[in-house]
């Protein structure tokens, strides 16, 4: 298992660039970020083979140190700035007036509904539907996402 989840660094690492160890491994999967940083936490402990191989894809001893734990779990995320959405939608009374830079308790409110909608207008072309995501969106925001249905 060690070796299968290495190679997917290495072939991240040489297609994408560097990991970048001390931002917390941002360009790479959830999965494989979480591997890389456990294999910083656990640096010292790890065979002298295994800690080369790692030094090859650039986790070499000083990056091991300046590594930072992955981003935040999406769900956790998408949970925190649904409650940010929540009261801007109280607050304004819709979310429809959130423009790409309206940012509500720290976080990128703005670009972040963007995504949401685009993410949704892609689900309906595939599937003919709402997303469950725009559907939970919707029953727990007043005022929703975008007039209309």
């Amino acid at each position: 298992m060690w070796q299968r989840t290495y190679y997917e660094a290495r072939d991240h690492a040489r297609t994408r660039g560097g990991l970048r160890p001390q931002r917390g491994f941002p360009a790479t999967s959830f999965g494989l970020g979480e591997w890389l940083y456990n294999q910083c936490t656990g640096y010292a402990d790890l065979h002298p083979a295994q800690q080369r191989l790692l030094s090859d894809i650039g986790l070499t001893p000083e990056a091991v140190q300046a590594a930072r734990p992955r981003r935040k779990h999406m769900a956790t995320h998408f949970e925190r700035t649904l409650a940010g959405a929540r009261a801007y939608a109280r607050t304004h009374g819709t979310l429809v007036t959130a423009t790409a830079d309206t940012v509500q308790d720290g976080f990128k409110l703005g670009q972040w509904l963007a995504n949401q909608r685009s993410k949704d207008r892609a689900y309906q072309l595939r599937h003919g539907a709402p997303s469950p995501a725009r559907w939970r969106c919707r029953r727990s925001t007043p005022g929703g996402t975008r007039p209309g249905p």
